[in-house]
């Protein structure tokens, strides 16, 4: 009975860690200005940080993963929300590049921790309910790229951005102890960490095409966020001239739109396929794109770019749980080395994203939409390839 209300629990958990986990980038986005007048850093050095955390997001999982088909998933958790809150004080109490650029790669690699998350919800649950669970944590986690920006610009408006780093602590440690007292340990098998097999392992999920195609749609699909997220807070408060206040609430309607897209999934998936899902919402997020590209040529205008962003963020919203459970089906390897080839891509493709943007550097609605349009077709392109297993095809 215990169990079965950990079990029952658990996504609440996860759900919790991974706001704070998030929340320490989204958060921290209106805080850039204020931090690079602050610590007298240049535009390339603060978007520096951005870069760092997704380096740090992509630098561990690989490792993690087998860890945690080895030794569980509830210790990996733990050490990597210790590490977070451990991160969040650094970050707090910096003052020079170094010291804030350690501290955000650091900051960045709770992420890396979730693997054991997503490997456990594998495992725990059938392949509906496990996409259902995906959306669930998706739309509510969704909470902090929405309402992180807007809590954010509230803290550095009304008192000081350390204070960001400050919050993060708190949620941080109650994450933790929240994990160490309730959360079930889902892997019943104890896996070697024979180097040979793993590589070996990791070569087959590499090598597996089925695995690949709909990994990498969804790493598409997510750099234009990546997209968004780097460049919005320039665009709109130095040239567009909005403040930090009105950014904050531009994010909150954008990503409140992938909230009510997600919950939405649940109920899409007791009325259509799997496929029929997919394919609706991947012409919906087509849409989006184009609109976008087309506005921002003809009327070059940040509040249509907005409406594009919310039509894309709806669409993409339920594309998120299927392509995810769809890339885990197509492979027999350890499930915590499968989520880790499929989330170290992912963060891969931010650290590329940010690389990328700052070789371009140029801040215009006219460049963004082109980029998002651009990973949007290669998206598509991706999933009408995708193969869908016998198992979640009806």
């Amino acid at each position: 009975m215990v169990e079965h209300k950990r079990i029952r629990f658990f996504p609440y958990l996860i759900i919790l860690y991974e706001i704070a986990v998030y929340l320490s980038n989204d958060m921290y986005l209106p805080s850039m200005p204020a931090i690079a007048k602050d610590l007298n850093f240049s535009q390339t050095q603060i978007q520096d940080t951005l870069t760092f955390w997704f380096l740090g997001a992509s630098s561990m999982q690989l490792i993690l993963g087998p860890i945690s088909d080895r030794f569980g998933r509830k210790s990996v958790l733990i050490i990597g929300g210790i590490l977070f809150v451990l991160s969040s004080i650094l970050c707090a109490m910096s003052y020079s590049l170094p010291v804030m650029l350690t501290a955000r790669f650091i900051q960045g690699t709770a992420i890396c921790s979730l693997v054991a998350a997503y490997a456990a919800i594998h495992e725990l649950y059938t392949t509906k309910q496990a996409i259902k669970l995906l959306a669930l944590i998706g739309a509510i986690t969704i909470l902090a790229p929405a309402l992180g920006p807007l809590f954010g610009a509230l803290i550095v408006q009304f008192a000081h951005w350390r204070y960001i780093f400050w919050f993060l602590v708190l949620i941080g440690s109650v994450s933790v102890c929240s994990m160490i007292f309730y959360m079930p340990e889902s892997n019943t098998q104890q896996h070697s960490l024979n180097i040979k097999h793993i590589l070996r392992d990791y070569k087959k999920i590499i090598l597996n095409i089925d695995f690949v195609i709909p990994c990498l749609a969804y790493c598409f699909l997510v750099a234009m966020y990546f997209i968004w997220i780097f460049e919005s807070p320039f665009i709109m408060m130095e040239v567009f001239k909005t403040s930090p206040l009105d950014y904050g609430i531009a994010q909150a309607i954008i990503f409140g739109c992938y909230f009510i897209g997600a919950a939405a999934t649940k109920w899409a998936l007791e009325h259509f396929s799997v496929l029929k899902l997919v394919v609706m919402s991947t012409w919906l997020t087509i849409a989006g794109a184009v609109l976008f590209v087309l506005s921002s040529i003809l009327i070059n205008s940040i509040v249509i770019a907005i409406v594009c962003m919310v039509i894309i963020s709806f669409g993409t919203s339920m594309l998120f749980g299927p392509i995810n459970r769809i890339a885990m089906e197509a492979c027999k390897q350890p499930m915590g080395r499968r989520t880790a080839v499929f989330s170290t891509n992912v963060s891969l493709f931010g650290a590329l994203t940010g690389w990328g943007l700052a070789l371009i550097n140029s801040r215009t609605l006219s460049t963004i939409s082109s980029l998002i349009i651009i990973c949007m077709l290669i998206a598509a392109s991706l999933i009408f390839k995708m193969k869908i297993p016998a198992t979640i095809s009806d």
